[in-house]
């Protein structure tokens, strides 16, 4: 979960597939929480959360466009 200070949080959740490409949270976060959808790996607790505008290219993706 991002915090809104936007630093990261660890929290249990339980989450269940829908589909092939859709998993929703069904216990553990609150309507209009903010998560890390890409990245998670690299947080630790407390660390500063870069939000990005949806579907803006990663890093590794703005990288590979400028060779």
């Amino acid at each position: 979960m991002i915090k809104p200070d936007d630093t990261a949080e660890q929290r249990p959740i339980e989450a269940e597939t829908v589909s092939e490409d859709l998993t929703i949270a069904t216990k553990g976060l609150n309507a209009g929480e903010r998560v890390v959808v890409d990245g998670q790996s690299r947080l630790d607790v407390g660390t500063r959360v870069a939000i990005r505008a949806p579907n803006a290219p990663s890093n590794t993706a703005a990288a590979a466009d400028k060779s």
